[in-house]
């Protein structure tokens, strides 16, 4: 897919499936935008494009408008397309996010007693432009004051560095360009007491809508996270069936450390399409704030991953499905190989996260020995 990039927007270089809800295909249809038939890793026939690469203002409009279901990418690694997937999974939830804002931001006005009959009334946009005009000195100075106010608040925070504090000031100017002109108008005629009451809600959704954008941080880490462990594994696993390697008798470390032999790995799993399986899927309207959106982030890989050996594994009389939460597994190798786990961190910073913004979280690891085979799980309720 090639287009124009707006000024804000990114090209992201990675080859995937992008399946389509059924209003995603009418709007396709009706805009004359060819789709085709895509057959998933599960056989399942849907509609969609198979895209080299996306920009990201475009996925952002797709997933947010509900034209979306799902993102399919296989690959026989992960490691070369990193920070492309990174950059997505990022773009996603900062698109999720911004697109929220505003209908909650209306959704919490509306519930304030003395302006909820104000807030969302139809106006003629005529109308609305000559309120903004006649008013706009004192608009104008408003916003400079609110956005002064919010700013000095994300500065005073001592858990932060410069760094994150300079990229919370930039999502707060992209959150505060979104906030409706019917908005501000209010803002500025309304009494004292209606217009500090506004602005205790604009100020608290501001500051939170900043730290709940942290998701688009924290979220691709925790994917990365599931790619490094089932990437090894899956080498691993297709170094069991690859004779020379075998004859060789290298072990995983000397394996997943030869170039040479990681190249024969890949090529043998293009050949063979023994591929990672890396998926994503909406549920919901991030438009309507009466209602949650769901977002599952899966990694599914051949091998198991968290064993000291394959021979662990395959000396196993008895296998079995065994589910285990995110936290325990990375306690687990932590223990394990006695070091510290930067997942850990990573994955205890977004349950804070989460339960600070009352988002539902799950993380699991899921590991088939019957079907030698890793699914791992993320699943956040926004």
């Amino acid at each position: 897919m090639t287009t124009a990039l707006k000024p804000d927007t990114i090209n992201i270089p990675i080859p995937g499936a992008y399946i389509l809800t059924e209003t995603g295909i009418q709007y396709c249809v009706q805009a004359q935008i060819p789709i085709r038939e895509i057959r998933s890793h599960s056989g399942q026939t849907m509609n969609g494009f198979i895209w080299t690469s996306v920009d990201s203002s475009f996925i952002e409009r797709f997933v947010t408008h509900g034209l979306l279901e799902g993102i399919e990418i296989e690959r026989p690694e992960f490691l070369s397309k990193r920070q492309d997937l990174i950059r997505l999974v990022s773009c996603i939830f900062d698109g999720i996010l911004l697109k929220r804002f505003r209908p909650e931001l209306n959704r919490k006005l509306r519930g304030l007693e003395r302006i909820s009959q104000i807030v969302g009334r139809e106006v003629k946009v005529g109308q609305l432009q000559q309120a903004m005009v006649q008013h706009q000195t004192k608009i104008t100075s408003l916003k400079a004051d609110m956005l002064t106010r919010a700013s000095q608040r994300i500065e005073a925070r001592t858990d932060f560095g410069k760094k994150e504090k300079a990229d919370r000031r930039e999502n707060l100017n992209k959150l505060f360009r979104i906030i409706n002109d019917e908005i501000w108008f209010l803002y500025a005629v309304s009494g004292d007491e209606v217009r500090q009451e506004i602005d205790e809600v604009l100020q608290k959704m501001l500051l939170s809508y900043v730290d709940c954008m942290d998701l688009s941080g924290f979220v691709p880490l925790i994917v990365a996270e599931f790619i490094q462990f089932g990437e090894a594994a899956h080498l691993i696993n297709l170094a069991e069936h690859d004779q020379f390697l075998r004859k060789h008798q290298l072990n995983p470390q000397e394996i997943l450390s030869n170039s040479q032999s990681r190249e024969r790995l890949i090529e043998r799993a293009k050949l063979n399409h023994e591929f990672i399986v890396f998926t994503i899927a909406f549920s919901g309207n991030p438009h309507d704030p009466n209602n949650r959106l769901s977002v599952t982030l899966t990694v599914r890989n051949r091998g198991i991953v968290g064993y000291n050996s394959r021979s662990d594994f395959l000396n196993k009389k008895i296998k079995d499905v065994k589910t285990a939460t995110f936290e325990n597994f990375l306690q687990e190798m932590a223990k394990r190989d006695q070091n510290d786990n930067i997942g850990l961190l990573y994955l205890s910073s977004l349950q804070d996260l989460c339960k600070k913004e009352a988002i539902n979280l799950e993380a699991h690891i899921i590991r088939d020995e019957r079907k030698d085979e890793t699914v791992s799980r993320l699943r956040l309720v926004i």
